[in-house]
């Protein structure tokens, strides 16, 4: 009998140490990718040592101040103006993506693959700047920075287009391609047109693919996206609506795709008579506890609205890390700190090199992301 019950028990313990795998693979693959998550966000610069930073009276004193942290081994002997400095944020920058996407799972990495496409948006609006005169080409060259699609020689490539219609030709070879020519009118190769083309079809490829990630992470992901979608459209109706923009021309421009704003909500702030209508319309929504406060504060000033916006972006993805670490919010939460940090750094850059005071700094400095 004893002969067996051993076998049976074995037999038991096998299956459920099977079932036990079995549910790990489903939560256990972020968790390494959340330890070093953790990590990484406790090497990140905090408030006070970016604050403290502002004081720095050259681009020399600022380096000295990045050394010993993750900045110090890609700015080691550079040249210390401020774009070459810019540079090496952009390099930075690159580089937390590549180690990111290296540790996701499997099944994530479509979507972070194309949420890494990010990178891919500020070099495309420059080269179509560049090649439609409206910035100086050898400037724009000089600004052009890797991306994880298109390398700098390739932008360069690009850039140097006799005109529009060539850039479009040659951007018609790409992947990239795809999405961007849905909302390209045959023929239609406006600057203007060209650059919205290029952020409407990221975030709408980017909302496709937060499908691929199952359903829980996809529920998540979509979380998230639709947030930063949201306030992107909020943050565009504010600013076009201060500088007298018609509703048309607002709608035309907003971001087809919805979080928790609907487009028909977003039609109604694009039609309002003033940005207190706006107000009105956006105190209803579903964004209300998250939005309201943020106007109060603001008052008028756009500028600091789009500040607080983004601010709030970073706080809402920290929060759902924290309830949601085993998901793909951790390591999303973790870049969208990073860009904050970046976005911090560079403004300590420029500002230290344009002579601006330290207090002038510290006011369009964001905060890092807390919990409230």
């Amino acid at each position: 009998m004893v002969g067996i019950e051993v076998p049976l028990i074995l037999t038991g313990v096998a299956a459920a140490s099977v079932a036990v795998a079995s549910s790990a693979r489903s939560t256990a693959p972020y968790a390494f990718l959340m330890a070093k998550a953790r990590a990484w966000e406790a090497r990140m610069l905090g408030d006070g040592k970016i604050e403290s930073m502002a004081d720095s009276s050259s681009l020399e004193s600022l380096l000295s101040g990045l050394r010993g942290t993750d900045y110090e081994p890609g700015l080691e002997g550079i040249e210390q103006d401020a774009w070459a400095l810019e540079s090496a944020l952009s390099g930075h920058l690159l580089g937390v993506y590549r180690e990111v996407l290296s540790l996701v799972p499997q099944r994530g990495v479509p979507f972070m693959r194309k949420f890494a496409e990010r990178l891919e948006l500020g070099n495309l609006k420059l080269v179509i700047q560049a090649v439609s005169g409206l910035a100086d080409r050898e400037l724009a060259l000089g600004n052009l920075t890797d991306g994880l699609v298109f390398s700098k020689d390739r932008l360069e490539v690009m850039a140097r287009s006799e005109n529009v219609e060539a850039l479009v030709e040659q951007l018609s070879e790409t992947d990239y391609y795809g999405e961007m020519s849905k909302y390209l009118e045959p023929g239609d190769y406006e600057p203007l047109d060209l650059m919205r083309a290029v952020e409407h079809g990221f975030y709408t490829s980017l909302w496709k693919r937060t499908r691929d990630l199952g359903r829980k992470n996809g529920k998540v992901a979509q979380g998230i996206i639709g947030r930063e979608i949201d306030l992107a459209n909020v943050k565009l109706i504010f600013r076009l609506k201060s500088a007298g923009v018609g509703p048309d021309v607002i709608l035309k421009n907003l971001i087809p795709v919805e979080g928790e704003l609907t487009i028909e909500l977003l039609r109604l702030c694009a039609q309002s008579d003033s940005l207190d209508g706006v107000r009105n319309v956006l105190s209803a929504s579903p964004l209300k506890s998250a939005i309201v406060p943020l106007m109060s504060a603001a008052g008028d000033d756009v500028g600091e609205l789009e500040r607080l916006l983004d601010e709030s972006l970073t706080n809402y993805c920290k929060v759902v890390s924290l309830f949601k670490p085993l998901t793909i919010a951790t390591p999303l939460s973790y870049l969208y700190q990073k860009h904050v940090e970046v976005r911090n750094v560079r403004t300590l850059v420029r500002g230290i090199a344009d002579g601006f005071t330290p207090e002038d700094i510290r006011k369009i400095l964001m905060r890092s992301a807390r919990v409230e």
